[in-house]
């Protein structure tokens, strides 16, 4: 038998093939016009997979939408830098309005990386990636970020699966 989840990254694309339709309702709760291209093929074939009567798409609709929510409150409590671990084909620097002065950090492996970055539009100024197999990054997406260097500012927040708010 041929899985087509052959391993956790795989589930990303799982992921934007539930935001993408949840796009295409006649009122989603989110519109993410850039989740199909970046499920791709390979989504598509994954969420071929998913039977009818599974609910996970719908935890993965209201958790981005509680994540949003978490996001705008943390900006304005004077959050300036999201951390976002284990991002995925997470694309809300691209599909939520964000201040131009936000700094938006994203750490997963390096094919993830780049696959989201063949993916999305290139004139983001407030999101970098790290490309990272846990322990090494190398340099990211973006500008005037350095790994080696980086320091988690006092006015920061992680994205919920880190559970780093400061």
């Amino acid at each position: 038998m041929n899985q087509v989840i052959q391993n956790v990254s795989d589930t990303a694309f799982l992921v934007a093939g539930f935001r993408a339709l949840e796009s295409e309702r006649p009122e989603p709760l989110f519109r993410d016009p850039l989740a199909w291209k970046l499920a791709g093929d390979h989504g598509r074939k994954i969420l071929a997979t998913v039977p009818k009567t599974f609910v996970g798409g719908w935890s993965v609709v209201i958790r981005t939408v509680i994540i949003d929510n978490f996001i705008k409150e943390a900006i304005e409590q004077g959050v300036d830098t999201i951390l976002n671990l284990g991002a995925g084909l997470d694309t809300r620097p691209y599909r939520m309005e964000l201040p131009e002065t936000l700094r938006w950090i994203e750490v997963d492996f390096p094919h993830v990386i780049a696959h989201k970055g063949r993916g999305l539009p290139t004139s983001n100024p407030i999101a970098g990636s790290i490309a990272s197999n846990s322990i090494s990054p190398t340099a990211p997406r973006g500008s005037g970020f350095s790994p080696r260097s980086a320091k988690v500012p006092r006015k920061s927040w992680c994205l919920p699966k880190a559970s780093c708010l400061t």
